[in-house]
């Protein structure tokens, strides 16, 4: 693309010099140049929205799933883009557990993730809000943590979980926590709205 878009500014440049000497010739000769430059670009373009159309149909028929529930979730943002940097998921997986205790939400909160195995994602704190009383809620609240409403996306007990499914959670999800549920064993997605 890069060599396409360099021809199309040389071919610019020849145009202004043919208009700028008078070289009618030279002009039209310039500008059907750029024209079957344009087409090629347009072209390659194409191609590439084309193909993103059939990976995301090939993704949406290989990763089927259903939205199973809309649940509200209170959940504990991080405050660093890279949670993985030094030592702050140790001091936030502290500061969680301390504020969870704090608020009498860590029994609700425990007994939920013991239901649900997590195997990835980028979530690092949240309790479903209808599990707490609305006094933990409001503590947790206050603490910082934020109500979000998350989707519960059920894509059966059949999933092969791969590196290859977590970046298709990356790319269409954005924040989420890939789980499996104790009794069934189905795969689930928690999308946050965030």
């Amino acid at each position: 693309m890069h060599l396409k878009t360099n021809q199309l500014n040389n071919m610019l440049i020849d145009l202004d010099r043919a208009l700028t000497r008078g070289e009618a010739e030279n002009v039209v000769e310039a500008i059907n140049r750029i024209r079957l430059i344009c087409d090629d670009i347009e072209l390659s373009v194409q191609d590439e929205i084309d193909y993103a159309k059939r990976r995301d149909e090939a993704l949406r028929l290989k990763y089927k799933h259903e939205l199973i529930n809309e649940v509200s979730f209170l959940m504990k943002p991080v405050t660093v883009e890279n949670v993985y940097d030094g030592d702050y998921l140790d001091h936030f997986v502290e500061t969680r557990a301390r504020q969870l205790s704090e608020a009498g939400a860590e029994a609700a909160h425990n007994a939920f993730w013991t239901e649900y195995l997590t195997l990835h994602g980028n979530i690092f704190g949240s309790v479903p809000a209808e599990l707490l009383t609305p006094e933990a809620a409001a503590y947790l609240e206050k603490s910082g943590w934020k109500r979000v409403q998350v989707s519960v996306l059920d894509f059966g007990d059949a999933l092969e979980v791969t590196m290859a499914f977590y970046e298709y959670c990356d790319e269409k999800f954005g924040r989420y926590i890939v789980v499996q549920e104790s009794k069934t064993n189905a795969f689930m997605v928690l999308a946050f709205g965030i």
